[in-house]
C-alpha cells in the first residue's frame, strides 16, 4: 500500500509540473526567472573582476538564486481548474 501512495504522489507531481497554471503563478515564475538571471549575472561579473557597488553585490548571492529556483518550481505546482 505504501508503494502505491508513493507512485500516486509522483504521478500527481509530474501531472502538475506539465499542466497549465493560473496566470498569477505565471507572473511569479517570470519574476523568479528574472531575479535568478540578474543574480547569476552579478556573480559572473564579480568572478571576472568587475567592481560593483555594494548594494549590487548584495543582490548577487547564491541564496537569492536558490530562492528564485525554489519559487519557480513551487509556482509551477498549482493546477488550472478545468
Amino acid at each position: 500500500m505504501q508503494n502505491n501512495a508513493i507512485y500516486q504522489f509522483i504521478a500527481d507531481l509530474i501531472d502538475r509540473l506539465f499542466s497549465s497554471k493560473p496566470g498569477f503563478f505565471g507572473v511569479i515564475q517570470w519574476v523568479s526567472t528574472i531575479v535568478g538571471a540578474i543574480s547569476t549575472l552579478i556573480i559572473y561579473l564579480q568572478s571576472t573582476g568587475v567592481s560593483l557597488p555594494s548594494w549590487v553585490v548584495s543582490m548577487g548571492k547564491t541564496d537569492v538564486i536558490v530562492g528564485s529556483i525554489v519559487a519557480l518550481i513551487i509556482a509551477q505546482l498549482p493546477k488550472q481548474q478545468e
